[in-house]
């Protein structure tokens, strides 16, 4: 219990700090969507690329996260397989990605997508028990793979 109350309060951290670096999930064409996603992926994108850095096998080219590519390559490896079926060791590696991709340039036609996504899995990522995602995060992840296969 000690650890999954610590994993919630690291995560409600870091979302708490994204939305104050603009990181948001404002509605696209607005004032916020406009500003914010420039400086939020220019300022994280030293950290996320050491972090795939590491988390790549060894031998592998890391695939730097804030272009189409680095989606499709996350997307593909980390996501697809786990969805559905988001329980909270994968709501706290997967919603991280899903708030960063909102801010890719390359994903603005489905960025408030990602954002319906990413404000659903840091409520599973506080959960114990598995979540079955509600009718619109299912349609906004519908959209989201229906971007992945037409552009990767």
């Amino acid at each position: 219990m000690r650890r999954t109350l610590s994993l919630s309060v690291l995560l409600a951290g870091s979302i708490a700090i994204g939305a104050c670096s603009g990181g948001g999930t404002a509605a696209p064409g607005s004032a916020a969507s406009s500003a914010a996603p420039a400086t939020s992926a220019a300022a994280s994108a030293p950290a996320t690329a050491s972090a795939v850095t590491s988390a790549s096998p060894a031998g592998s080219a890391a695939v730097d996260p804030n272009t189409l590519e680095g989606f499709c390559a996350d997307f593909a490896s980390r996501v697809e397989g786990t969805w559905p079926n988001i329980d909270q060791s994968n709501a706290i590696v997967i919603g991280p990605l899903f708030n960063q991709w909102s801010t890719v340039a390359a994903l603005a036609p489905i960025a408030g997508d990602l954002g319906t996504i990413f404000q659903w899995i840091t409520l599973a990522s506080i959960s114990t028990n598995p979540a079955t995602p509600p009718p619109d995060v299912s349609a906004a992840f519908d959209k989201v793979k229906a971007f992945a296969d037409a552009n990767c």
